[in-house]
């Protein structure tokens, strides 16, 4: 039996072609999941809890808590730039997002939220961007996306996405919600971020009753048949005075 083997210059031939049509399929496989298909996003939140007083308070511990959060949050969101003010607060919120992704903290001023609404648009990419409880919606209104409600003076777990070429706003929860204040903000809370915990001590405002018992009116007593006649003989000679004057 005779066996033919392929010639040594077809071989190679054959290989070489193999491998490009690997390659190419694998370029296609990579390209479909790459970040670079993936629609850009805005993601816009408010600085982390921070110490009460100061003109450029840190971060509290719940504060430091709430910036690791974002940080697992997004850790597969591919970010090309984390923006923050020029605060402590802002900073320290933005820092450890930035250094899971390589990157720097961009310092902006959001005085000028107009004039990065613009650039943010022409940048493309995914951006983060930490600011404050004005100053965030604003920019999201900018951006065409939805501001929705005023964030509270405790609220610090929105997070806004918003797509900067349709306007399409998603907001998100992260992190642990604030316990109740007198603000009532924690009540406000939809029951999916609420744990079992958290629900107990968030007193009800305004459903508290009062336990103070209203006293029933006492009933009207009558004259007995005895009084009543008392009653007419005294009256009797005065009816008689006034008829004999008359």
């Amino acid at each position: 039996m005779t066996i033919r083997r392929p010639a040594p210059a077809l071989f190679a031939v054959a290989s070489i072609v193999s491998a490009l049509a690997l390659s190419g399929c694998a370029a296609a496989t990579s390209g479909a999941t790459s970040p670079a298909a993936v629609a850009p996003e805005i993601l816009l939140v408010r600085h982390a809890e921070a110490e009460s007083g100061g003109t450029d308070p840190a971060l509290t511990d719940a504060g430091r808590r709430r910036a690791e959060a974002l940080a697992d949050l997004l850790a597969d969101e591919p970010l090309a730039a984390v923006l923050a003010t020029d605060t402590r607060r802002a900073r320290d919120t933005a820092a450890p997002t930035a250094e899971r992704h390589g990157l720097t903290v961009e310092i902006y001023d959001p005085r000028r939220l107009d004039e990065l609404a613009a650039r943010l648009r022409e940048r493309g990419g995914s951006v983060l961007v930490v600011g404050h409880s004005n100053t965030t919606p604003e920019l999201a209104r900018l951006l065409g996306g939805d501001p929705g409600t005023p964030i509270a003076h405790h609220e610090h777990d929105r997070l806004y996405r918003v797509d900067p070429a349709t306007g399409t706003t998603v907001l998100e929860r992260f992190g642990i919600p604030r316990p109740a204040t007198s603000t009532g903000y924690a009540n406000r809370l939809p029951a999916a971020y609420q744990t079992p915990k958290s629900r107990l001590a968030m007193p009800k405002i305004g459903t508290r009753r009062s336990r103070r018992r209203v006293a029933a009116p006492r009933p009207t007593r009558r004259p007995t048949a005895s009084v009543t006649a008392a009653i007419a003989r005294a009256a009797a000679p005065a009816k008689a005075t006034s008829a004999a004057s008359a």
